[in-house]
């Protein structure tokens, strides 16, 4: 949407603080950056009701000051790249920015110090060992969050010693604008409501960090997911589904069940289930000649990856004809 569209407008006036966020310095650039700082070709704005995943929400940059870069596959993207960076604002009564929360540019900054999340933009500070302090959540009436993503010609330079090698010609710098109004409870309330079990939305990179800082209760969800893989092997994939897909045959197969598409695939052995809805999705592995699925990624918050795999156990179980949704399809791909 142009940034001067009628609803954009319509947004800014209704919260004028939005100004002063576009305004804000923020990466991704354009390309060259002293050009193209505040350039927007397209702006999104959106309200919500702030929850407790957004208390626990972290950023997803991409191609900061690192060799890591985002494609599409095919469309009118081909032959182009992005990078991406996120933050979010804290907004006081008076309607101005009270916090702003900046994510590493990128895996290898920050040290050991400890994850940000969203509901750091209810503190005012920060120490040197990157504990909050200053707990400002009774003053803030909104959250934003800001999503900036740039588009590029590939240049295909695979020097992974030079960030940015693959960034050519600057195409575009979207803005993608969440206002986040504060539930009934207020902010302060929703923080000390929410927790990591219910809210942190999982992935390896979260499971990898807390077996190097032996964080027990991210340890202790890992073991939550393992056991709800193994119900799925025992009730769904050793229970006809890997029979009809057949991996010393087939490569692929795949089953639509209501809102949730199960993808399986044979890679050299390893056969690779994949299980996915809008909200999150899990992958799984069996290696040959093992006996046991194991967990080999995932997206999403432990309730909704659980009722994924509940459902489509019920599903699986629901009557025989249920199963017949599940075919070979030689053209799967599993991440």
């Amino acid at each position: 949407m142009r940034p001067d569209h009628r609803q954009n407008q319509k947004l800014i006036k209704q919260f004028p603080f939005l100004r002063a966020i576009i305004a804000s310095p923020m990466e991704p650039f354009g390309y060259p950056a002293e050009t193209h700082v505040n350039h927007i070709t397209d702006l999104m704005i959106k309200v919500q009701r702030a929850d407790g995943d957004l208390m626990y929400r972290q950023a997803s940059n991409i191609g900061l000051g690192d060799c890591s870069f985002s494609f599409s596959v095919g469309g009118k993207r081909s032959g182009q790249v992005s990078r991406q960076a996120e933050y979010l604002f804290g907004i006081d009564s008076d309607l101005e920015i009270r916090t702003r929360v900046t994510w590493p540019r990128n895996s290898n900054e920050g040290g050991n110090q400890h994850p940000i999340y969203g509901y750091h933009a209810l503190w005012a500070t920060r120490d040197s060992k990157g504990w909050m302090t200053n707990l400002v959540a009774s003053q803030i009436k909104y959250l934003v969050w800001v999503s900036i993503q740039t588009w590029h010609q590939d240049t295909k330079n695979d020097d992974f010693e030079t960030p940015g090698a693959r960034f050519g010609q600057f195409l575009e710098r979207n803005v993608d604008i969440t206002v986040y109004v504060a539930p009934k409870e207020g902010f302060e309330k929703l923080e000390e409501n929410s927790c990591v079990e219910e809210n942190l939305c999982l992935d390896s990179d979260a499971f990898i960090r807390a077996f190097i800082d032996k964080n027990e209760r991210l340890i202790e969800i890992h073991g939550r997911l393992a056991e709800l893989c193994t119900q799925f092997q025992d009730d769904v994939y050793f229970n006809g589904m890997r029979d009809i897909f057949n991996p010393d045959k087939n490569r692929g197969a795949s089953g639509q069940f209501g809102s949730i598409e199960v993808l399986c695939a044979e890679m050299c052995g390893y056969e690779r289930i994949m299980l996915q809805d809008s909200r999150s999705w899990i992958s799984m592995q069996l290696r040959p000649e093992s006996k046991s699925l194991y967990v080999l990624g995932m997206n999403g918050t432990l309730p909704r990856l659980r009722e994924l795999i509940r459902n489509i156990i019920k599903a699986w179980n629901s009557s025989p004809e249920t199963k017949n949704a599940f075919k070979v399809n030689n053209n799967v791909s599993v991440l």
